[in-house]
């Protein structure tokens, strides 16, 4: 079984910012993210390749639906602290209103990005035999109650639609 998404770009995390997975390693939850920086997704992927990075995701998921794969499937981006060992990990390009300065009106999902999010997580559902619900597909947050990210994802501008987001992976809320 492949470690890649066959749609993504790869763009490899520094070496801190994950860690080599185990042979048994099991991924029971996909964890949703957001970067709360700009639209693209290999500048996200630029960040977590510097070598002094220490935070890094799976894939990265842009406003124009490109994905960026910046950790193998089989290793452990550190995204969600103790969630970190069973999870895998994706950020979305979009931003809590304010988050640039007091006028940032925040950068809402995409159409193309949340398409792309869905037809990536219905793969990954399918690669690690998840059912495709709310309960393995997750927020940073619900994954990591000790998280300081509270809001992540749904503090980006719009909140996190995941009735939009569910409608289109045709799962519940």
């Amino acid at each position: 079984m492949s470690d890649r998404y066959p749609l993504a770009r790869w763009m490899p995390a520094g070496p801190r910012a994950f860690r080599k997975g185990a042979l048994d390693r099991k991924v029971t939850k996909l964890v949703l993210h957001v970067t709360d920086g700009h639209g693209v997704a290999a500048g996200t992927a630029e960040m977590f390749a510097s070598p002094m990075s220490r935070t890094s995701a799976h894939l990265v998921v842009g406003q124009a639906g490109e994905i960026v794969q910046c950790v193998s499937l089989d290793d452990i981006a550190y995204h969600a602290h103790t969630a970190n060992p069973y999870t895998v990990g994706i950020e979305h390009c979009a931003r809590s209103p304010r988050e640039l300065g007091p006028t940032d009106p925040g950068l809402p999902l995409s159409e193309l990005q949340i398409a792309a999010s869905v037809q990536l997580v219905e793969w990954l559902c399918d690669r690690y035999g998840l059912p495709l619900d709310r309960d393995h597909v997750q927020g940073h947050a619900e994954a990591d109650p000790a998280t300081d990210h509270t809001d992540c994802p749904t503090g980006v501008a719009g909140g996190w639609p995941w009735e939009r987001w569910c409608s289109a992976a045709a799962v519940c809320a």
